[in-house]
């Protein structure tokens, strides 16, 4: 497939594998970086949480903004989140009411390391992809938030089927650590459902319809129940985000974002905002409808060939063009994270300064719902929408 470069970016065989090889590192850091932040943190404040061991963190709502509540469609978004904060040094789940833009600390730990999807919501449950261990919990189930556990995953990915998630385990839990491994996936209740075998030197990052989607070079490999090898592909390395039978990848640099759709074989190629790039990595949210693809952007500057800042834009796969949304500009710099809610009238993503960020996509505005009270050096790693407990 032919890789379309814009002006200014002309770049040789061996500089565009440097440039994958380094988003690739840095997309590895940032995962394993959550670890040590965590140790660092704790660290710094265990003489403070003596002083207040008797603070039941959990219970306490806080935060709150005077533009919260200005949206209809007001649900709970579920967050993993990291601060300086007493409690917020902990690795634990959260809830911030869109409503009122109160934050409450759940008594629900996480322990997710570095896996990239912590927080998979489906069904009515948000699935918590723990280090060797996966829980289920329900937010509706109302009486005192609890998980069961329903499997022993490394690694979580989301499932295309509402009420399944795939998991893949590590080599010490897996028959095949030799010549594969294993993703199982599974229902709520732990039952496998069916069962893939996966390379065991590539990474999976990805699921759609038929399978689960690993890592390569320069593509995504499908691989399906019932065959040792990648029976499709998708160009780019780095998914955005999957729905269905589709995903949207790229390599990095990203000039195009490219959506394909394995159960059809359309191709759908989406442009940027003029005087912006796609940037190849993990981060992404498909609309609930599957209609539209939040990806963040940075300009570039050809002359002095460097990124700025990081910018929201939204993508409508019918048209295949984008546009920035309002105060997009304020996209945390970190992780990004962004998800839309259930109705898919508003797209929620994390902002500079820890703030709760919604843009409605039919008044087209972007309004602060909160900002979490984590502290200094704090950010939100991930988001989910569900329902009020």
């Amino acid at each position: 497939m032919r890789t379309i470069t814009p002006p200014g970016l002309e770049v040789t065989d061996d500089e565009l594998e440097a440039l994958i090889e380094e988003a690739r590192q840095r997309a590895r850091r940032r995962r394993l970086g959550l670890l040590a932040i965590t140790i660092a943190l704790g660290v710094a404040i265990a003489g403070a949480l003596l002083l207040i061991s008797t603070h039941d963190s959990s219970s306490e709502a806080t935060g709150g903004s005077a533009e919260a509540g200005s949206n209809s469609d007001a649900e709970s978004l579920y967050l993993r989140a990291f601060g300086a904060t007493p409690g917020w040094h902990r690795d634990r789940l959260a809830r911030f009411d869109t409503a009122t833009g109160e934050t409450k600390l759940l008594p629900i730990s996480l322990g997710c390391g570095d896996t990239m999807f912590c927080l998979i919501p489906t069904g009515a449950s948000i699935v918590i992809g723990s280090v060797d261990r996966t829980f289920a919990y329900e937010p509706g189930e109302g009486g005192k938030p609890r998980t069961k556990r329903i499997g022993d995953g490394w690694i979580s990915l989301p499932s295309s089927t509402p009420g399944h998630v795939w998991t893949v385990s590590s080599g010490n839990h897996n028959r095949l650590d030799r010549t594969g491994r294993l993703a199982r996936e599974i229902d709520l209740d732990g039952n496998v459902v069916r069962s893939v075998h996966l390379p065991q030197d590539r990474w999976p990052v990805e699921a759609v319809t038929d399978g689960v989607l690993v890592q390569g070079r320069h593509t995504l490999d499908l691989f399906v129940p019932g065959r040792r090898q990648a029976v499709d592909h998708a160009p780019g390395a780095f998914p955005a985000d999957s729905i269905g039978d589709r995903v949207a990848s790229c390599d990095e640099p990203c000039p195009q974002m490219i959506v394909t759709n394995f159960a059809s074989g359309e191709v759908i190629r989406l442009t940027p905002p003029s005087g912006f790039r796609w940037l190849g990595g993990y981060d992404g949210e498909f609309s609930p409808d599957g209609t539209q693809l939040a990806l963040p952007v940075t300009a570039w500057r050809a002359r002095e060939g460097h990124q700025q800042n990081r910018f929201l834009a939204v993508a409508d796969l019918e048209s295949g063009s984008a546009a920035l949304i309002p105060r997009g500009n304020e996209l945390a710099r970190i992780y990004g994270a962004m998800t839309w809610s259930r109705s898919g009238s508003e797209l929620f993503f994390a902002g500079d300064d820890q703030a709760i960020m919604s843009f409605d996509l039919d008044a087209g505005t972007t309004s602060e719902l909160g900002v979490i009270p984590m502290g200094s050096n704090g950010g939100i790693i991930e988001m989910v929408a569900g329902s009020q407990d």
